[in-house]
């Protein structure tokens, strides 16, 4: 009688999100920018002053999180979406999302972008995320990625990574 096959342990992989927006990967200068530490249940504001210093042809902010998102410019929500950017299969991609903001910063003033993040998909404990995946999930500060790309109307392209000029703060809304 044969022995069964030795069974081997299984091998970890590392994996990377694919961030994705209809279908196409994008290539980030951005960097993700997590909260310096946990919050609890409380969702974390991202805030960024922007200013474009001529006149603008086009602006497109790129953004995506760990979690779900809301985005709003001067104190008013842009876009119309909740929950963005929507579940997905969070081992294998990550969706983003795209913000026209060219007419909202064409006036060259001073503007402040923040971008709530909620636990969502990503880092609550719902089915069929429960087990090692969801707690280890759930450990992971929320975070965000985000670039501003900036067409000037001489030409000339700037992108804007979010970065270390992104303040983040506990907000006043909590995950329950």
């Amino acid at each position: 009688m044969q022995k069964p096959p030795k069974k081997h342990p299984r091998t970890k992989i590392k994996r990377k999100f694919l961030i994705l927006k209809d279908g196409i990967m994008m290539n980030w200068t951005a960097n993700w920018i997590a909260t310096p530490k946990k919050y609890g249940h409380v969702c974390p504001v991202y805030r960024r002053k922007l200013t474009a210093e001529k006149p603008l042809k086009k602006a497109q902010l790129f953004i995506t999180a760990a979690g779900t998102f809301k985005l709003t410019l001067d104190g008013e929500a842009f876009g119309n979406e909740v929950l963005a950017p929507g579940w997905t299969s969070y081992h294998s991609r990550l969706q983003y999302r795209e913000y026209d903001l060219t007419n909202e910063l064409s006036d060259r003033s001073a503007h402040e972008l923040c971008v709530t993040v909620g636990e969502g998909w990503f880092r609550s404990n719902l089915f069929p995320w429960r087990g090692e995946i969801s707690t280890e999930r759930y450990k992971k500060p929320a975070a965000i990625i985000a670039e501003l790309h900036l067409t000037f109307a001489d030409g000339e392209i700037e992108v804007i990574p979010f970065g270390k000029e992104t303040e983040v703060a506990p907000s006043a809304l909590q995950y329950c």
